[in-house]
């Protein structure tokens, strides 16, 4: 039972706990990249066009053929990544849903005016969770089936395998 509890554990956490580290520390990373690009946007106003852009990469608003996509493919590539490279759902969703979360953490408490904004972690969570879940779950079932295609490739090309070797005629 132990092959089939470690396996399951690699799914969840991944094969080598360094990796996932490194994905948990990304994670609060790209999360306090966002809270501090959306704070900064607000604190300029919007009136910043390089800041203002950031932070439209970082968006989930619009659909996946539009120019607002980005934030889409962003969470689909960072969970897609890692899973290709250590498995690990947990991570793959923190880590691809971390940079759209901190970016829409601010919440504006003027209709009026940009001027009253407050951390708000609670409606951040409700505006991005349930999006990059489904669309990180996506990236790592690609990055899950890219991983698995890699590791077949090597299984059929490692000498020895039987593949490779020809069989004499007679």
């Amino acid at each position: 039972m132990t092959v089939g509890s470690d396996r399951l554990t690699d799914l969840f956490l991944g094969e080598e706990w360094s990796r996932a580290r490194r994905a948990f520390i990304l994670t609060v990373g790209f999360a306090t990249l966002g809270v501090v690009l959306d704070y900064l946007v607000l604190l300029t106003k919007f009136d910043n066009e390089v800041l203002v852009a950031l932070h439209a990469v970082f968006s989930l608003d619009g659909y996946l053929l539009s120019g607002h996509a980005t934030g889409m493919l962003l969470v689909v590539s960072l969970a897609g990544l890692h899973a290709y490279l250590n498995e690990g759902y947990l991570p793959s969703i923190l880590l691809g849903w971390s940079p759209v979360y901190g970016n829409v953490i601010w919440t504006i408490g003027s209709l009026t005016a940009i001027e009253n904004y407050f951390l708000d972690p609670v409606a951040a969570f409700e505006r991005t969770f349930p999006e990059a879940f489904v669309l990180a779950t996506l990236g790592f079932l690609i990055g899950l089936g890219l991983r698995w295609v890699q590791k077949r490739r090597q299984s059929h090309t490692m000498p020895g395998s039987g593949s490779d070797e020809l069989q004499p005629t007679e």
